[in-house]
């Protein structure tokens, strides 16, 4: 299984370098994307409840970030690698986190979100029928959570003027 994974891998990379080049055609730009999101979504399926191949995806994490296409996709990838596995949870170094986040500061919606649901399988384990905390993935969340926040305020809808808006439709629904 790992030779197919790693023949997969090598033969998506040289794909996607090839589809790199500089082209004047935005017909092989879609194919690109095209390609890449069937990628994500193989990867994603293939690493579901398979350590092996969350450990190997893991190892090319850095990888997977420096794409810049599908990124919805990709975090759906990092989310199965992470979900449950506290192995590979322990092994995410704080720049990894600040990579996430710099990807969310520039996302669309749809991957903010894919991406903070990968983030919140870094904050957990599941172990028999409870879920236990990682500290030091909490931590390192809260640190560029903190640095980024009047920008989550603003994607999570925290201004103060909804926040009074609120207020006052509650109180009026009374």
């Amino acid at each position: 299984m790992a030779l197919l994974f790693d023949s997969l891998a090598g033969s998506s990379h040289r794909t996607m370098d090839a589809t790199s080049k500089e082209s004047s055609k935005d017909g092989l730009e879609d194919a690109k994307g095209k390609l890449l999101k069937k990628c994500f979504q193989f990867l994603a399926a293939f690493a579901r409840n398979n350590r092996a191949v969350q450990k190997s995806l893991f190892h090319r994490m850095d990888d997977l970030l420096a794409i810049d296409q599908s990124v919805a996709d990709m975090a759906n990838v990092l989310y199965e690698v992470f979900n449950n596995f506290q192995e590979v949870c322990l092994q995410v170094q704080e720049y990894q986190v600040e990579k996430v986040f710099c990807i969310i500061t520039h996302a669309n919606s749809e991957a903010k979100a894919a991406l903070l649901q990968m983030l919140q399988a870094l904050t957990h384990t599941k172990m028999g029928e409870f879920y236990l905390p990682l500290k030091r993935n909490q931590a390192f969340i809260m640190k560029y959570y903190s640095k980024n926040r009047k920008f989550f305020e603003q994607v999570l809808g925290h201004e103060k003027g909804k926040q009074e808006r609120r207020m006052e439709l509650l109180t009026t629904a009374s």
